[in-house]
This record gives C-alpha cells, sequence and structure tokens, in this order.
C-alpha cells in the first residue's frame, strides 16, 4: 500500500472511530473510578487484547474518560503520533508527542495522555512482552539503546519508564514504514494479519535500531555535532534543571543510554554527574546568599537539597566553609540565619 493510500487508509479510520466514540458512557466504570479513588490510577487487565494467537493489538487514542485517566499494565505500549500533538505525561513528568515521534512505554509504568482535537490522530501499539521478547532477538547488542531498554524492561533490571525517540532529531522515516504496515494490518484485518504485524514489529525494531545507531555515528563524526558541543549542551541541561536533572532525564534529552552519559561526563569534564550538579546548585547557593536574604534553609531547599544539614556539609566540602561563614565573610551586613 502506498504512502497515499495508507494516508487515506488511517483518516477515515480515524474518522469512524471518533463518530463511534459520540456513543460511548462519558462516565468512568465504577470499578475504574474507585481505583483511582483509592490509589490514584486504575489498572489496565491486559486479557481483553491479547489471546494465544494475538499478541500486538492497535488501537486509536480518543478522547474519552478510560484513556485520558492514570493508568498502568503489565504489557509494552508504544505511543505513535501520526498527525496533531498532545501531552504525555509519566509519573510526575509532562512532555509534548509531535507527528513522528515514537515513545515507548515500559510496563507497570503509570501514564496517561491529554484530551486531543478532532484533527490529532494518535495509535497505541500494544505489545505482549512474549511477542516483544521475540522481536528484539534480531537487534541483540550491547551498545543499543533500543535493546538495552526491551531488555532490561523484560528482566525487571531498569527503572526507566519509557524511552523518547523525536522525530525533528531522527530520520525515523524508514522504521515508521513498517509501523504503518502495523496500523494499516489492524484495519484491513487480511488473513495472516497477526504474523504480518509480528514480522513488522520485528523490522520496525531493527530500523528503530539503525537510525539511532546512524544518529550516534553522526553525532561522533561531527556531521550533526561535536562531542564537546553535546557536553556543552548537557552541563547546560543540568545548569538550567539543577534542581531535578539526573541521569534518566538526561539520556532522555538527548537520546542516549543511561548507562553511558556518566561515561560520558566522566570521560569529557574528568567529574561525576553528582559532582557536576553540586557545583551548579552550590554556585546557585552562593548567588542566593550574597544577593538575597533568603536564610540558608530556605536556600537549601531552593537548590534542591530537602535535608539542611547535607547541604551544610556539601557547601563546606564546596567551599571550605559554612553558608552563614560565606554570607559573613563577603557580605556582612547579610549575615542571617
Amino acid at each position: 500500500m502506498n504512502d497515499q493510500k495508507t494516508d487515506q487508509l488511517i483518516r477515515n479510520h480515524h474518522r469512524d472511530m471518533c463518530k463511534k466514540l459520540k456513543n460511548n458512557s462519558k462516565l468512568l466504570p465504577p470499578d475504574i473510578n474507585q481505583q483511582i479513588q483509592e490509589r490514584g490510577y486504575y489498572l489496565l487487565e491486559s486479557e481483553p487484547f491479547f489471546s494465544d494467537l494475538q499478541k500486538i493489538q492497535t488501537i486509536m487514542h480518543l478522547t474519552f474518560p478510560m484513556a485520558l485517566a492514570p493508568h498502568c499494565h503489565d504489557f509494552f505500549e508504544l505511543i505513535y503520533v501520526y498527525d496533531g500533538h498532545a501531552h504525555h505525561y509519566i509519573g510526575n513528568a509532562e512532555f509534548t508527542l509531535y507527528p513522528k515521534d515514537i515513545c515507548i512505554i515500559n510496563p507497570n509504568t503509570i501514564h496517561h495522555l491529554s484530551e486531543i482535537d478532532d484533527d490529532t490522530i494518535i495509535f497505541n501499539i500494544l505489545i505482549h512482552k512474549e511477542m516483544l521478547s521475540n522481536a528484539i532477538a534480531l537487534i541483540s547488542s550491547t551498545d543499543n539503546i533500543v535493546f538495552n531498554f526491551f531488555s532490561s524492561c523484560l528482566y525487571g533490571q531498569t527503572k526507566n519508564t519509557h524511552i523518547l525517540f523525536k522525530g525533528d532529531i531522527y530520520s525515523t522515516e524508514d522504521a515508521l514504514s513498517f509501523l504503518h504496515n502495523i496500523i494499516t494490518e489492524s484495519i484491513v484485518r487480511k488473513p495472516q494479519c497477526q504474523k504480518a504485524m509480528e514480522y513488522s514489529l520485528q523490522l520496525f525494531c531493527l530500523e528503530l535500531t539503525r537510525t539511532y545507531m546512524a544518529g550516534r555515528k553522526n553525532t561522533v563524526s561531527g556531521r550533526k555535532k561535536a562531542p564537546n558541543d553535546s557536553i556543552e549542551q548537557i552541563i547546560q541541561y543540568i545548569t538550567d534543571n539543577f534542581r531535578t536533572a539526573d541521569i534518566d532525564s538526561i539520556a532522555e534529552t538527548f537520546h542516549y543510554h543511561p548507562t553511558y552519559v556518566p561515561q560520558l561526563l566522566k570521560k569529557n569534564t574528568g567529574k561525576t554527574f553528582m559532582e557536576i550538579q553540586q557545583m551548579i546548585r552550590i554556585s546557585v547557593a552562593q548567588d542566593k546568599l550574597l544577593h538575597t536574604s533568603m536564610n540558608v534553609e530556605e536556600i537549601s531547599r531552593y537548590v534542591g537539597y530537602l535535608n539542611t544539614t547535607h547541604f551544610h556539609r556539601i557547601f563546606k566540602k564546596v567551599t571550605g566553609v559554612s553558608p552563614l561563614q560565606y554570607r559573613k565573610r563577603l557580605h556582612p551586613s547579610g549575615a542571617n540565619a
């Protein structure tokens, strides 16, 4: 099926699904509502989506209560924005997904999408763990962010909630062609469509890996940006987000594997992430001590240390004096608690 026919099929399907939505209840089922009231989210059972013969399912994201409520499930979910945009919430994090963006969510991650307008088209690809395990066998590698994410999720060795490929950064067109095959097979439902979807998923994972490796190669070779530029951007990111930045957020923002980020920082700066973050936080604290009337406890919380005693210890380790001594020595009139 060519691109024009695929586009028409998807848009017609979207229109039909929107019409059906008008007949759906606008209230949450009582059991779902009770779960949300008790713990803030509900558990989406896998039984309606999978069977012995069906390990991959495609559904369209539409604006109705169960789709908008925070939920989690024990299977992988791939969110793909075909057209338009939507806000995505994972835990306390929020980010916006745009066309060609691909977000893959780890099982048991609490998440939900925002309401969308009538022109936005988003697909949720639901993938059984067994199916995913077979698919990633083609891309086994120790230096492969796609394989490492999936394998660590399958074997419970990660705290990463998701992996995000931004369409404006990575050239995802080849991978998306196989994703479109999965979507069209789920809509048309030809004989052996499930098998076709499974093979397309394997090839999608393979192409996504190629996309990532090509991006890494371009980054290293300088065709997109030099390593030093990457380091400068990471340091700037930590500076801008000195309270909340961590290894996982850096990895997500700059599309590195989390285990690679500490190595990259250490190799290019000679310092660990913790040392860099501490230096930035203490620098901000020094500025607040000299140029504001904030007390030490307020400054401690402002720069990201909830434990004031710990803040005192880090500050003295970096500067050689306590926060009050620093303020008194350089700005005597502002020496207060």
